[in-house]
Order: C-alpha cells, then structure tokens, then sequence
C-alpha cells in the first residue's frame, strides 16, 4: 500500500507540471484568440472560442512540455509574460491582415497593367481604361 501511495505522490508532481505548462500554453493561446482575425471577432461566441483554444491548448501544449520551466512558486510573472506575448502575436496577425486588405483596397483601385507599361505599338485609345489618356 505504501509503494501505491509514493507511486501516486510521484505521479502527482508530473501531472502539476504538465497542468501548469498547459495553463500558460492556453494562457498564450486564449491571448491570441482574442485578437486572432476571424476568431476574435464579435460574431464568434465566447463558448466556441473557449472550445478552440482548448483544442489548439491540447495540440500545442505536448510539443513544448520539456521546454516550460516547472511550478516555482511564482504565479503572475509566468501568466503575465505569456499573456503579453499572445497578445503580441494576435495583435500583429491582425495588423498584418489589416494590412493585407489595404493593399487589396489599393490595387483594386488602380488601372489596369497595360495602361501603366503599354506595348510600343499602342495607340493614345486604350480598350481597358476606356478613355484617351496621355499616358497610355
């Protein structure tokens, strides 16, 4: 009975470990969620966010296990840091795809190619911006 209940102590330790690494992983993951385009939005309910940042939680949290330091002691520095760092992360994917969108708006605007580099022989009446323009 005895070597049951070291072997349970021994396992106990490993297991506060591993739900302390996947606290912070979902900690960084729920940061991101937040901010993350398409998931972070306000059509999004908070239930299906929850249950997507556990599953991505469940598929990231094994791969850096080794990586995270264990249970010290010190509770907010840790939660804090990967708090930080997700919101980071989701607030530079949404930049970068605000970015791209602007980009799109921009070119969407902008005549067609063949009015910027016209072949030689092009006439002044270019079919595609349907006007005469000097420049084509």
């Amino acid at each position: 009975m005895n070597d049951l209940i070291a072997n349970l102590s021994a396992l106990s330790g490993q297991t506060e470990g591993w739900l302390w690494s996947a606290f912070l992983v979902f900690c960084r993951v729920g940061a991101v969620m937040a901010l993350m385009p398409g998931f972070g939005e306000q059509l999004v309910p908070a239930r299906i966010r929850l249950v997507l940042t556990l599953a991505f939680t469940t598929v990231i949290a094994p791969a850096i296990l080794p990586q995270i330091r264990s249970f010290d002691g010190a509770l907010l520095l840790p939660i804090g840091v990967e708090v930080a760092a997700g919101l980071a992360l989701g607030l530079g994917l949404r930049l970068f795809i605000m970015a791209l969108q602007m980009a799109g708006m921009m070119n969407r605007n902008r005549p067609s190619a063949t009015c910027w580099s016209p072949p030689a022989s092009h006439s002044r009446w270019c079919p595609v911006c349907t006007s005469a323009q000097p420049s084509c």
